[in-house]
């Protein structure tokens, strides 16, 4: 017997051999294209077949026995393996024989349940698969060879076409084999096999294999899963071992599951179940999946609780005492803000080390969380003195929040602590926003707001610069969506700013879901969605701010909500944006590009309006 042992380093997808035509072409994504291959070819024959001109044709012994009930008994019903003469006299009707039950079976009038017959059946079988659990399968070389560019390589591209051979596969365990053998035997999978629990084997089988179409299935299986709420709490698991096992990584397996781990609060995920390379892939896509499916529930993790979760997912790989240190000192966000947590850090100087330690583990994380959502509480109190976060992030912050380093060099002045927290509460705080930065970053301070005065006529909507599906109302005052359609379209203010500050109020309307505010060039397209071209600059209903990028950045921690007024301010003598909200003024710093001359711009999504009006106290 000869034993072929299967690496799983070796790159399936390099199979393009020259000593062979067949091994480039596609195969796994049709049973009926696939076995046709196999018609009259000697390559993959175990079977000659003269006819009464002489003519010798080529077949598969299995196949046929499958399909016909002669050939099962001609080929198989003595249990020996060799061919023979066949009489024209023999009446093939009377098949019915006591030594084998599959020989009643009904023949050719399905080839999908005829072929079922040959799945790990020893009887039909002219190859062994050992998988990594020692259990011994049993397949066909000619089938799987034609549905797999993987098993023609292994078994037929050294032209041999001997029985006897054994593959061992030490990645992959029976469950998933019998499942990747059905589909290649069917082109199906029976569901009471496949289980989200094994769904990420599968596709990583299938992938090893090159089945596109299988692994195709399995992504609309999960989709079905998520759908039902059969498997979000499992969706942690499934991303985490998917970012171990499989590489290079399936992008739409795994925007599939960033977009279910991301509806889950990082609260209730047991530590560990979600890896922190899983954690870092799901912070470096979510932006960009929220921002291309409007539909998708905004993130809700805030920049506390993802690092509490790293912090606590670190520690599990130090030891459990670490475990029990942080457990102790990192309280819930609400805790925090209910209490008014402060923790005594005096006697934990022992533990410096291990703080340095998770600082450097979770290092690839920093550039991904958005430090400004954590509040000032919960990082002045309980975060700062840990000395896990960079110093220079802590300042940055500190800077924006108006507090004076100086003052939180020791966790210990807890007065000075306290009076920097009780300045947060004045009636307008001015936090400076940019998307979630190096921690080497300085952000820029905000200008002084000297407003420059306009006249209440120039704030209108321009009728001239009107996407097609939009309508102006009330005196030009309001903008509004006309008709159901996906596609975002604009329109502009007729107003044009070149220098000075500037102020307008937007009015979101009480239905609106999709919208976008900021400002324009003149070279602008109001036909299409404005945060993707280079000439404009917007911020969105979601909270994520747009530029030359379907990809936008997070800025605020929830949504803008209908009803709401936004204040937006534009300095054109420092080219500064920022917008007020809830008395937060949110200095966009990423927006240093802005161009000389600006208008107000807005972009809607049906179903959307806005009013403006120049800014009113």
């Amino acid at each position: 017997m000869e034993l072929i042992n299967i690496s799983p380093n070796f790159d399936t997808r390099s199979l393009v051999s020259s000593n062979s035509s067949t091994s480039t072409i596609i195969r796994g994504n049709s049973l009926i294209n696939d076995l046709r291959l196999l018609i009259n070819n000697s390559r993959y024959s175990d079977l000659e077949i003269q006819c009464n001109d002489g003519v010798v044709l080529y077949g598969c012994r299995a196949i046929l026995a499958a399909r016909s009930n002669v050939f099962n008994h001609y080929l198989f019903n003595n249990q020996k393996n060799t061919a023979g003469f066949l009489s024209p006299n023999f009446d093939t009707r009377s098949l019915v024989s006591s030594n084998s039950s599959t020989s009643t079976i009904i023949r050719g009038n399905s080839l999908i349940n005829d072929l079922r017959l040959l799945i790990n059946n020893s009887r039909y079988s002219d190859l062994e698969i050992q998988c990594n659990d020692g259990v011994v399968l049993y397949g066909c070389r000619a089938i799987l060879a034609a549905r797999s560019n993987v098993f023609n390589h292994y078994l037929f591209n050294n032209q041999k076409n001997t029985a006897g051979f054994r593959m061992i596969f030490s990645e992959i365990d029976s469950i998933t084999m019998i499942i990747i053998l059905e589909f290649m035997y069917t082109g199906s999978i029976q569901k009471e096999f496949l289980k989200i629990e094994n769904s990420i084997d599968v596709f990583n089988a299938a992938e090893f294999f090159q089945l596109v179409e299988l692994q195709n299935i399995i992504i609309q299986y999960l989709q079905e899963s998520f759908l039902e709420n059969l498997s979000d709490n499992l969706s942690p698991y499934l991303l985490s071992k998917t970012i171990r096992t499989m590489s290079p990584p399936n992008n739409e397996l795994i925007d599939l599951l960033v977009k279910h781990v991301g509806k889950i609060s990082l609260d209730i995920i047991p530590y560990g179940q979600l890896s922190l390379e899983a954690l870092n892939c799901l912070l470096s896509r979510i932006s960009r999946i929220i921002s291309m499916d409007q539909s998708f529930i905004t993130f809700s993790n805030n920049g506390y609780s993802i690092l509490r979760y790293a912090i606590l997912t670190s520690a599990r790989l130090i030891s459990q005492e670490a475990v029990n240190f942080f457990e102790n000192r990192l309280p819930s966000s609400n805790l925090i803000l209910q209490n008014n947590y402060q923790i005594d850090y005096s006697n934990d100087h022992n533990f410096l080390i291990v703080c340095l330690r998770i600082s450097e583990i979770i290092n690839p994380l920093f550039e991904f969380i958005d430090f400004y959502s954590i509040d000032q509480k919960s990082l002045i109190n309980v975060l700062a003195p840990l000395k896990i976060i960079p110093e220079d992030i802590i300042n940055n912050i500190n800077i924006s929040f108006g507090i004076n380093n100086n003052n939180n060099n020791n966790n210990n002045n807890n007065n000075n602590n306290n009076n920097n927290l009780d300045s947060s509460t004045t009636d307008h705080e001015v936090l400076i926003v940019a998307p979630p930065i190096p921690y080497n970053t300085k952000p820029h301070e905000p200008s002084n707001i000297i407003i420059h005065n306009s006249y209440d006529n120039e704030f209108k909507w321009d009728e001239r610069m009107l996407g097609p599906n939009l309508k102006i109302e009330d005196e030009g005052r309001k903008i509004n969506t006309t008709i159901k359609v996906e596609t975002a379209q604009s329109t502009r203010v007729k107003y044009l700013m070149t220098n000075g500050i500037h102020e307008w109020d937007i009015i979101i309307g009480k239905k609106s879901k999709f919208a976008w505010i900021g400002v324009c060039s003149e070279d602008y397209n109001f036909s299409f969605f404005s945060g993707s071209q280079p000439n404009a600059w917007v911020l969105g209903l979601d909270g994520y701010c747009y530029h030359n990028n379907n990809q936008g950045i997070k800025i605020l921690n929830t949504s803008i909500k209908a009803g709401s007024k936004v204040t937006v301010q534009l300095d054109m003598d420092k080219r500064r944006c920022s917008f007020i909200i809830n008395k937060k003024t949110y200095f966009i710093s990423v927006w240093d590009n802005l161009s000389s001359k600006l208008y107000p711009v807005a972009t809607l999504r049906y179903p959307s309006s806005l009013k403006v009006q120049p800014h009113k106290k």
